[in-house]
């Protein structure tokens, strides 16, 4: 019954993995050949303008400070601390560097200008993909892999599990909201932050079971 249900989670996550892949090089492409998309005006027009508001603005600036790369590195040391056997604090140490070199290296080739829109905060350098959207997908997104895996009481498990997906969400949400990102950038971050945990995921599981082994013998 276990094996029959690994095998089907197996199943689920190359398929969503290579759907994300494809998503993000579809996104990609239209970013590179036009910088504008027109479901990225759409999507400002119809969801963040008419809803600004200054509690609005006030809360998404400091909320998203949450998926900030100072923010980020501040909640990996907390389980390098605390995390008895460092693996957890390890795994994601490695899935923040990851994403946010890959993330630099992807901006620095399309070199995507941010919105020209009326934004909350300012930040500089470019707008594709959104680190925010992408480094808190893989530190979150690992996060919910070993809540998934080490937390026994179901409730609990939910809970956190849906906690940590609405805190990815509306950390993207914030940056389109902040005027800093389109969705075309939170998008590709995600996908190409799905991509990056599932990779992680089974790399670090190899590592730990080799490690494992060498301890053994």
């Amino acid at each position: 019954m276990q094996s029959t249900k690994n095998k089907g989670l197996f199943i689920l996550n190359l398929a969503l993995l290579i759907v994300f892949l494809v998503l993000f090089f579809v996104i990609l492409c239209l970013v590179v050949y036009d910088k504008t998309i027109p479901f990225d005006n759409w999507f400002y027009d119809m969801f963040v303008r008419g809803s600004r508001s200054v509690f609005l603005d006030n809360f998404f600036k400091y909320f998203t400070y949450f998926g900030s790369t100072i923010g980020l590195i501040i909640i990996v040391l907390l389980f390098l601390i605390f995390d008895k056997d460092k693996k957890i604090g390890i795994t994601l140490s490695i899935g923040l560097i990851l994403s946010g070199v890959l993330n630099l290296i992807i901006k620095l080739i399309v070199k995507r200008p941010r919105p020209e829109v009326v934004n909350v905060i300012v930040e500089s350098g470019y707008s594709f993909p959104s680190a925010h959207a992408m480094m808190s997908f893989v530190v979150f997104g690992l996060m919910i892999y070993y809540v998934y895996k080490k937390v026994q009481n179901k409730s609990v498990k939910f809970g956190l599990i849906v906690a940590l997906s609405c805190l990815i969400f509306m950390l993207g949400l914030s940056r389109i909201y902040l005027g800093v990102h389109y969705l075309s950038d939170v998008l590709a971050g995600w996908c190409i932050g799905y991509v990056l945990t599932i990779g992680i995921i089974f790399l670090s599981n190899i590592i730990f079971a080799h490690h494992r082994r060498q301890i053994k013998l």
